[in-house]
């Protein structure tokens, strides 16, 4: 079957099944296909829910639209990487959903679409439902259908996904809107008001914008998000948020430690080749060379030790705090090094030039390197309160 032959559910649900599956990856690319269909149908109307759980009765029957958020995450990262893990994740998602029908007093039949939505694209991804994916993103794609787009415009939208999917497209890179976007004024003026309720709901507006639009996101990230235990996100939207922001800085950490490392490598690369040529240099700046080279190497192994604990589910405070003073106070050794390193070169022969932008290299590195020692301690505190 054709994507241009996709007019309605039965049509979508044939093209789905018409997919090839003959090997465990040919069925796992079809259900991920699913899931990214299911996934950007109910988001493209998911500021309708949200902006629904900030009225007045949603509030008084406590709806909140964190389990609608939870749930349209972990699909995400799952139309992307549908692991057994992220599997489990997205049943739990689509458990924690209820939103009782006779708490949508305010915009009823839009807000309940965009619920039942979400979920159906929760569905599609648990592998205990494979067997009728198809059925269940059908259902999804049809769920979303209300007052702000008809069933044409809606399906011509789907065949553009299926499209770019089947031309290996970087689906999650497209906006979710092809054409004009009628929920645009009504996310303008909703995402203000969810961060009225503070600082730790900016990731949820940041994320779903960038969605939107079809920027780059940090799938990485958004795993260890969507993979946060049920009973956190049992604990309700405040827990979660902050515990967010820790996994946010936690992350950003572990990607600055592997950085260094790196630039820190190609330094001592450059050491080890002064080193090679220490016949042509005055023996003071050899033994300097030698000095410097053996502080860089202990600053590589403090950096992936704190890349190795920055990458468990849960660091050691302790050894973070450790790390980073012994990080802070070998990069103040290194900068006295490389400080002498240079002045030695300056004041030898032209053929010392290397070692002195060496040198001086690594000593402006030094600020970069006791600066990520700080943080190490900070958030070593921070997850010892």
């Amino acid at each position: 079957m054709r994507v241009k032959d996709i007019k309605d559910r039965e049509s979508l649900q044939a093209w789905l099944e018409a997919l090839p599956q003959g090997t465990e990856a040919e069925r796992e690319e079809a259900r991920r296909w699913a899931v990214a269909i299911a996934h950007r149908a109910a988001m493209r109307v998911l500021p309708v829910f949200w902006g629904w759980s900030l009225s007045a009765p949603a509030r008084k029957r406590e709806v909140t639209a964190l389990p609608i958020l939870r749930s349209s995450l972990v699909s995400g990262v799952a139309a992307i990487r549908l692991t057994s893990e992220i599997n489990s994740a997205n049943a739990f998602a689509a458990r924690a959903i209820h939103v009782p029908k006779n708490a949508l007093a305010l915009r009823r039949a839009q807000a309940y679409q965009a619920s039942n939505a979400v979920e159906a694209t929760s569905m599609a991804a648990d592998v205990a439902a494979a067997f009728d994916t198809a059925t269940y993103v059908a259902n999804a794609v049809g769920a979303v259908g209300f007052s702000t787009t008809n069933s044409a415009r809606r399906f011509k939208m789907v065949r553009a996904d299926c499209s770019a999917l089947s031309q290996n497209e970087a689906l999650d890179l497209m906006p979710l809107w092809q054409d004009e976007n009628r929920l645009t004024q009504l996310w303008a003026d909703t995402s203000p008001q969810i961060l009225a309720q503070g600082e730790g709901w900016r990731f949820w507006v940041d994320w779903y914008d960038n969605a939107l639009h079809g920027r780059p996101q940090d799938d990485d990230l958004l795993t260890k998000i969507a993979l946060i235990a049920s009973e956190d996100w049992d604990k309700g939207a405040d827990h979660v948020n902050a515990l967010i922001r820790r996994i946010i800085e936690q992350h950003r950490l572990a990607n600055e430690a592997r950085a260094l490392k790196e630039e820190v490598a190609q330094l001592k690369r450059q050491l080890d080749a002064i080193e090679q040529r220490s016949h042509n240099n005055p023996p003071e700046l050899v033994d300097y060379t030698i000095a410097t080279r053996e502080q860089v190497t202990i600053i590589w192994a403090v950096l992936d030790e704190a890349e190795q604990e920055l990458e468990k589910p849960d660091p050691d405070p302790g050894t973070l705090a450790r790390v980073g003073q012994l990080l802070i106070d070998t990069a103040k050794a290194i900068a006295s090094y490389c400080a002498s390193l240079g002045h030695l070169a300056m004041t030898s022969a032209v053929k010392t030039a290397a070692a002195a932008t060496t040198g001086i290299i690594i000593a402006s590195q030094s600020e970069r390197l006791q600066a990520f020692g700080q943080a190490l301690l900070q958030f070593a505190r921070s997850l010892g309160n």
